[in-house]
């Protein structure tokens, strides 16, 4: 993020974004944008068996983000 004008157009995509996913989360950080999956699990070890679907959340998270930047 390079200026303040692209700070906030980062900051409502990111709301955007947020607002329609369950698990994929987007976030700032300093200048950078920043994407997570949210999940929680009564054991750390269950996670492996979803890591590859949770990978695959992110994918919609960032496409909804990056066509509001677009906009």
């Amino acid at each position: 993020l390079t200026s303040e004008e692209e700070r906030a157009k980062a900051l409502y995509a990111a709301s955007v974004s947020n607002s329609e996913s369950k698990v994929c989360k987007v976030y700032t950080v300093k200048d950078n944008v920043w994407v997570s999956v949210e999940l929680f699990w009564s054991r750390p070890e269950d996670f492996k068996g979803i890591f590859e679907r949770a990978i695959q959340a992110l994918d919609p998270g960032v496409r909804v983000f990056a066509n509001k930047m677009e906009e």
